[in-house]
């Protein structure tokens, strides 16, 4: 439903002054009739016709764009909130940020994907690293089960949020 702007509320009071219905303004500006009244009733309680002040800030996306974000995410599910985020755009042309995407997937109990890349240790590495399984680990654990193992040379490490590990 589209919001009235400044302009417009006075130009609805201005329509109502003159004798217009509130079905006709409401008619004439593409809105419900129960709009035209709050503003009628604003304006006798108040005297003015500004609009009332909202707890947070306006929606970046519609919801037919958030039924778009989460049936693609189903579609694909490696699809990242960034590419969606990239490939998206919001009310008003605007941008919108990857966040905006993970807390609408996050609303309909989805989540995005996050791009994982590791690094292959290279062959000299791979040789120490069993050179040390060897010496410490007990022997109990057969080598061939060493071999199946994959190790990295990284260690993981999250600034900013807890992830459990």
């Amino acid at each position: 439903m589209p919001r009235l702007s400044q302009v417009d509320r006075g130009r609805a009071i201005a329509m109502l002054m003159a004798g217009s219905t509130q079905r006709h303004v409401a008619r004439h500006f593409r809105v419900h009739k129960s709009t035209i009244s709050r503003l009628v009733s604003r304006l006798n309680a108040t005297g003015r016709v500004d609009d009332r002040p909202r707890s947070r800030s306006p929606r970046v996306m519609s919801r037919h764009q958030d039924r778009v974000v989460r049936l693609a995410h189903l579609r694909n599910r490696r699809l990242t909130a960034a590419e969606t985020a990239r490939n998206t755009i919001g009310n008003h042309n605007h941008r919108i940020h990857p966040q905006t995407v993970i807390n609408r997937l996050r609303e309909a109990n989805l989540l995005a994907r996050r791009q994982y890349v590791s690094l292959p240790l290279t062959p000299q590495c791979r040789a120490r690293l069993m050179q040390w399984l060897t010496a410490h680990m007990p022997r109990r654990f057969p080598m061939r089960r060493w071999r199946s193992m994959l190790f990295t040379d990284e260690s993981r490490f999250t600034l900013f949020q807890a992830d459990g590990c």
